[in-house]
């Protein structure tokens, strides 16, 4: 009997060891440089570039954020794909591939490449005939870092997967799998239809990819909405103009600028974001205050001192403070050291019978409104 078991394990023992013998994928198994250099084209439309302004970009929810062939703002968060790449989280596995993406061109103009897999609730044309609309897709996410210029200039740069593993390709370069024992097994036993080859260990799949990015231009006057970067304002030449920023309820800030004869461009986003790391932030935790950061802290080209005009944020919703006036204080951060402006200031009705603080500068800057003093108490300078 025990023999008999004994003859039972060796022969199961090598049929194992033969199966695994002849799973493993032989050399001529492997994809050329002109096979992967074909999966790049697939990935990327054919071309074997990821060329991002014809890609159909699109931002959160799936929607088109550019026009083909038009330049992409610099603050620009927005997503690009395939149809080979958008239904294959493969490239997103980090057991399978290790992904990194080296910055060319303006290196200092992107903030974030990653490659993401998520949903997207409306996807425009090609993606949402080809049935990805809320379907868990693999995408591309580009952010921008914001530029205080409108001339174009070109962004690139090369994503790079690098396979951790052997990897099957099929379909005509358009499905990959891990290339397990069991499925090398199958394909060399009965074969499989569309099977291209193995992405060996070690191969770099690497996709160029491109894009061009000029901001917007405007004259004043203008209304901008707050956390709307990529836009750049040119006041009137020898006029006043005015250049207003609102949320969806409510105007944030107004600045009043006399140009000069030779007036220049300046960016216009104001955000009203609180950012963690800032090391001011800590300081009016316990309070409730509001914050007006215009990005860049540009210089107002006006032929005397600019006014600035930021509502009151302390009002109810019958347009009564809440706060005393008295009580407000407006902190300046743009110079690196907090500082109480309250002084150089006044507090005004405008036009709308609102109260504002009115300010006049040459340097928009960051401000702070607070209901009561800091911990450590600022000096004006």
């Amino acid at each position: 009997m025990k023999r008999v078991l004994a003859m039972i394990l060796a022969a199961a023992l090598s049929l194992s060891v033969g199966i695994t013998a002849f799973a493993a994928p032989e050399e001529g198994d492997y994809m050329t440089e002109e096979k992967i250099a074909e999966t790049i084209k697939k990935i990327t439309g054919g071309s074997g570039t990821l060329d991002l302004n014809n890609a159909y970009p699109f931002d959160a929810d799936g929607k088109k954020i550019s026009d083909s062939g038009s330049a992409f703002r610099s603050d620009e968060d927005f997503y690009v794909t395939s149809l080979y790449l958008a239904k294959n989280p493969i490239f997103n596995d980090r057991d399978l591939f290790k992904v990194k993406f080296d910055k060319d061109d303006n290196a200092n103009r992107f903030r974030y490449v990653l490659i993401v897999e998520k949903k997207f609730p409306e996807l425009h044309y090609p993606l949402s005939t080809s049935g990805y609309t809320n379907e868990r897709i693999v995408a591309f996410r580009f952010i921008l870092n914001e530029t205080p210029s409108d001339e174009e200039f070109k962004i690139s740069g090369t994503a790079i997967f690098t396979a951790k593993k052997d990897i099957v390709a099929f379909e005509d370069h358009m499905r990959f799998e891990e290339a397990t024992d069991a499925l090398l097994a199958e394909l060399k036993a009965d074969g499989t239809s569309g099977y291209v080859g193995v992405i060996k260990k070690g191969t770099k799949i690497e996709i160029p990819v491109e894009g061009f990015v000029q901001n917007t231009k405007y004259d004043a006057d203008y209304t901008a909405t707050a956390g709307d970067g990529g836009i750049v304002v040119k006041p009137l030449k020898n006029e006043d103009s005015e250049i207003t920023w609102e949320d969806a309820n409510d105007t944030l800030a107004k600045l009043s600028v006399s140009g000069d004869n030779d007036t220049s461009k300046m960016a216009v986003k104001l955000s009203t974001k609180w950012y963690p790391t800032a090391p001011y932030t800590p300081l009016f935790a316990n309070q409730d205050a509001f914050i007006r950061n215009f990005w860049h802290n540009p210089e107002i080209p006006s032929t005397s001192r600019a006014t600035l005009e930021l509502p009151v944020p302390y009002v109810d919703e019958d347009g009564e403070l809440t706060v005393e006036e008295d009580d407000i204080i407006v902190y300046d951060v743009s110079s690196g050291q907090l500082a109480d402006i309250t002084s150089k200031g006044k507090f005004v009705t405008n036009d709308d019978d609102e109260l504002v603080f009115s300010l006049k500068t040459r340097q928009l800057g960051t401000y702070i409104f607070a209901s009561e003093p800091i911990a450590v108490p600022a000096k004006a300078e």
